[in-house]
């Protein structure tokens, strides 16, 4: 008698994966909207869009968050008065640290890679370093003087 109260409260499993299978099937079929389109076509959408892939129109480097028109407002009505460094949409999990979730801004030229400020300071200590835009510069200037030897 005890068993059968107690099954007749659990959810059977097989339900659980037809509701799944459904609902996924219904995800597929929702129309598109010309925002889906574009950020599935570019690879950035809103970080604070939680209903579908809104593209995102601008980055925010102190937040690490992307943004779309609308929540771009949002952001800058609550950090306008603060100096946050807005860009072009990126990608911004390939360029934070996976360990410190901090964005890498600092270039270690002994190690060759990118690195938060962070790691810099601890792990990255006696290295030599200098900021990522900075590596950034240097790079493209040999390229182009790479590139003038070549074409003379």
């Amino acid at each position: 008698m005890c068993t059968d109260v107690l099954s007749a409260n659990k959810p059977v499993v097989t339900d659980w994966l037809q509701m799944k299978e459904l609902s996924e099937k219904l995800m597929k079929m929702r129309p598109k909207e010309e925002d889906d389109e574009d950020a599935e076509e570019h690879g950035v959408s809103c970080d604070s869009c939680t209903s579908r892939r809104t593209k995102a129109v601008q980055s925010c480097l102190t937040c690490v968050s992307s943004f779309c028109r609308s929540h771009l407002e949002k952001h800058n009505d609550l950090h306008g008065w603060k100096k946050h460094l807005l860009t072009e949409a990126t990608d911004l999990q390939s360029k934070t640290c996976s360990l410190h979730e901090k964005l890498m801004d600092v270039f270690c030229r002994t190690d060759q890679k990118c690195v938060c400020l962070l790691c810099a300071i601890h792990e990255h200590k006696n290295h030599d370093s200098v900021s990522a835009s900075e590596e950034r510069a240097d790079r493209q200037m040999k390229l182009m003087e790479t590139r003038e030897k070549f074409l003379s």
